[in-house]
This record gives C-alpha cells, structure tokens and sequence, in this order.
C-alpha cells in the first residue's frame, strides 16, 4: 500500500479515497492537458511514472475505482493507466471482471476494442511479481471469457505447460495472421523454454495461416534464433507447410 499523504502534481491527496476523487472527477470531464494527449489516462502517466510513490498511490486509488464504479469514463481512464504489478488493483480487477462487484458497463478502449477485452488484456500488463495468489484465477477468466490471442499472451507471460501454449496458440491462429510478431513470441518462448518437438508440434497449429505470415514467422525465427534454426528450421517450415 502507498504512504499517505502524497504529493501529486502540486497538490496533497490525504488518502487514496481523495486520489480517487480526484481521477473520478477528471475522467467524468474528458479532461486533456494539451492536444497531445489521446486519453485522459495520459496525465496521470505523466504525473506518476512507473518507479515512483505518486504511481503507487494512483494505483490505490485506481483500485478503489475499479472495484466500484460503473461510469464507463471513470473504468475507461482506469484501463488505459501504465500501472506497476500492484496487489489491491489486480485483486479488483480480478473481481470485477468475476462478477463480483456492479456489473461493467459496456465501454470503449483505443487499442483493444471493448472496455471489457482491455481489462481482460490488463490482466496480463497488470500481473503482480508474486502472481502465485492470482495465476489460477486470471487463467480461469482467459478461458471462460478471453479473447484468444490475449489468453496466448497471459500464458505465454506465466510460462505455463507447453501444451497449453500449443493449443491457445492454434486457437489464435486468426489472430496471429493479422498479428504476425504473436506466433513469433509464442515459438520463441516455446523453443527457449521446452523441446525441439514441442515447439514444431505448435507451429504445426499455424499451418493453415496464410503464406505470406508463415514466411514471416520462419524469418523471424530464424534471424532471433539462429543456433535453433540452424538445427531445427528446416523442420519448422515442414511444419508450418511452408
């Protein structure tokens, strides 16, 4: 938990119920800086970057907004924060995205469509260093509601099994044709992390992707991996039907 008071851009926020106040109020208005900034969210990166206190208070009090707000404006600044790995707001996210506080409103994110797929993606971004309390449950989200390329990405990041990698990755095939770099991340992780089969029986899933992304991903591998390659890329072509 943060030290309170805090200092935020000039002014003293006694407690993280304050702080809240305060994103509440400037999301509700839209509010920007300048002209440069695409979200109201940028402010705060600006004014509490990653490292320092002032971050994790925002995070204090993000968390409180997150477990109970149902203004779209209010979930949407609180989905676009650069956040560090913090207990309380994970926490709240996992339970709001469980059902276990207002339901969400429906919203909207820049990058990831809706404001449920981007929380959804920030329950990879927002992971914790001690991620043990919360793994099974973030895991458990990504299968029964997740996007498949985002649920690739959070297993991928917990270095599950490499079966499951393999499959979430041959259920992410549409993604990865239009995504090409989120093959690459999975059979790089898998040819660094598991057996030379494992990683050609997971490419095998991205058979059936089109042509001009296989050879991007056979490429790519082979420039970031060349002792690998250089043992096993002629199989991975065969694999990928190349």
């Amino acid at each position: 938990m943060s030290t309170f008071p805090i200092d935020i851009d000039g002014v003293t926020y006694p407690n993280a119920s304050s702080l809240a106040g305060h994103l509440e109020a400037w999301a509700q208005a839209g509010k920007k800086e300048h002209r440069g900034q695409r979200h109201p969210a940028d402010r705060f990166d600006r004014v509490a970057p990653l490292g320092t206190p002032q971050c994790e208070a925002v995070a204090d009090a993000a968390a409180l907004l997150l477990a109970s707000s149902t203004d779209p404006r209010v979930l949407e600044l609180v989905a676009h924060l650069t956040l560090p790995g913090h207990s309380a707001l994970y926490s709240a996210l996992l339970a709001r995205l469980e059902g276990k506080g207002p339901p969400l409103p429906d919203g909207q994110s820049m990058t990831h469509g809706t404001l449920w797929d981007h929380l959804v993606h920030q329950l990879t971004e927002w992971l914790p260093a001690d991620r043990s309390p919360f793994v099974d449950r973030a895991r458990a989200l990504h299968i029964a509601h997740g996007r498949d390329d985002l649920r690739l990405s959070f297993l991928i990041r917990t270095k599950a099994a490499p079966a499951e990698i393999t499959e979430a990755l041959k259920c992410a095939a549409a993604s990865v044709d239009t995504r090409p770099f989120l093959g690459v991340h999975a059979l790089l992780h898998l040819l660094r992390t598991a057996s030379d089969q494992q990683t050609l029986d997971a490419a095998a899933g991205l058979s059936e992707i089109s042509s001009t992304t296989k050879r991007y991903i056979a490429d790519t591998l082979t420039e970031l991996a060349p002792e690998w390659s250089k043992r096993s890329g002629s199989r991975l072509r065969s694999s990928l039907k190349i």
